[in-house]
């Protein structure tokens, strides 16, 4: 159904008609560009993801595009990507979940769960936006299904829902 890890914009593109038929959404959250990174360049990242999100629209599918998170030790790629994705959501004139420069706002110094100030912490428990593996959100027990401030401070998931809440809200007054 689209949900399932590890995949890339390709995958996306090869299965977005058949989602498409099977599914007919009215608005469909599309991250797509993590496993990307040094296998499929912005380029074609770029060209995968706008066909797809046009197949959405003609189908009637708002996209609701969120952009790539930062990721340990890639910093400037994953600001190509990130660039990218600001570029077809605007060129396409599609909702952008901009979760990339909410993370950098937020926690500017320290989204990196690999730092380590917080090498205390295990995998998705760390209190920052970005787990411990340097690429997934965060989702420390003690923020979830809390949208407080220091909640979307410290659990990437909690930041992510709530962005994407916030956004689907805008589509529909829209």
């Amino acid at each position: 159904w689209g949900s399932t890890g590890m995949m890339m914009s390709n995958w996306l593109l090869n299965n977005v008609d058949g989602w498409q038929q099977t599914m007919k959404p009215e608005a469909a959250v599309i991250l797509f560009g993590t496993n990307d990174l040094g296998r499929i360049m912005p380029p074609e990242y770029t060209e995968n993801m706008a066909a797809s999100l046009r197949r959405m629209m003609a189908d009637g599918t708002v996209p609701m595009f969120t952009t790539v998170p930062p990721k340990s030790g890639r910093d400037e790629m994953v600001y190509d990507y990130w660039l990218a994705s600001l570029s077809i959501a605007r060129g396409l004139k599609a909702p952008v979940i901009d979760y990339y420069a909410e993370i950098m706002r937020r926690r500017p110094n320290d989204w990196d769960g690999r730092l380590e100030k917080f090498s205390r912490y295990q995998g998705y428990q760390v209190p920052t936006l970005i787990s411990r593996d340097g690429t997934h959100p965060s989702n420390p027990q003690e923020f979830m299904n809390n949208f407080s401030p220091e909640a979307l401070n410290s659990n990437g998931y909690t930041l992510r829902t709530y962005m994407t809440l916030e956004t689907y809200a805008e589509v529909i007054r829209e």
